[in-house]
């Protein structure tokens, strides 16, 4: 899903990238990837859980090269809390590009699904997608790209709740599009060396039996 596609995209140095869920995972893989690779100066990260050892390593080394690294601890299904991310966001170079990685898995059969349970996993792709979308949408992003799931368009046994939270995102760009705003949904498989099903074993397994490959970063 892209509106407005370009043949390239030019990321400036004298403006701020926002990369949610930004010091794990391939949310810190993306930002590695915006400071090395395409010379971004000031970028966003926001974290939940205190940081880890590749985060630890990964910040210091982009600030190295001359990037101002700003984490910003952030509950992304929380409407106050993104509320603070923007205002820290104010006070920064514009914002022209939003990449919203986060994202919670849960994984139980229907019957034994639970609101708790559903509440969990979508807070992060529709309540933090939602409001990402309404406190940006008046700003000029070069694009707003969200991170969705193939769980989305084919299913996966077990995650009824991630695959309703990601399609949620993927008709949100369809409106947005609609709009004449930025957006990009990228339904991802999963991921061979970061994310949630090479952390979690019993997910990993679930999706070699029907016979996806992991992506390499």
């Amino acid at each position: 899903i892209q509106a407005a596609p370009k043949s390239h995209l030019d990321l400036n140095d004298d403006y701020t990238y926002l990369v949610t869920r930004g010091c794990s995972g391939i949310g810190l893989k993306v930002a590695q990837w915006l400071v090395s690779v395409h010379g971004v100066h000031s970028i966003v990260l926001t974290r939940r859980s205190p940081l880890q050892e590749d985060a630890k390593i990964a910040i210091p080394a982009m600030k190295s090269l001359g990037a101002k690294v700003t984490v910003v601890k952030t509950d992304i299904g929380v409407k106050t809390d993104i509320a603070r991310l923007f205002d820290t966001l104010g006070t920064l170079p514009q914002l022209r590009g939003v990449v919203h990685a986060a994202g919670v898995i849960s994984d139980r059969p229907i019957q034994k699904i639970r609101k708790a349970n559903y509440e969990r996993v979508v807070a992060a792709k529709v309540t933090g997608t939602w409001w990402l979308h309404q406190y940006s949408k008046d700003i000029p992003l070069d694009f707003f790209l969200v991170f969705s799931s193939a769980a989305s368009t084919i299913g996966t046994p077990g995650q009824v709740n991630y695959a309703a939270g990601n399609a949620y995102m993927d008709g949100l760009m369809h409106n947005r599009a609609k709009n004449n705003l930025v957006a990009t949904s990228i339904n991802w498989g999963p991921w061979d060396e970061v994310g949630m099903a090479a952390r979690d074993h019993s997910v990993n397994h679930k999706i070699s039996d029907t016979g996806m490959r992991g992506l390499s970063v």
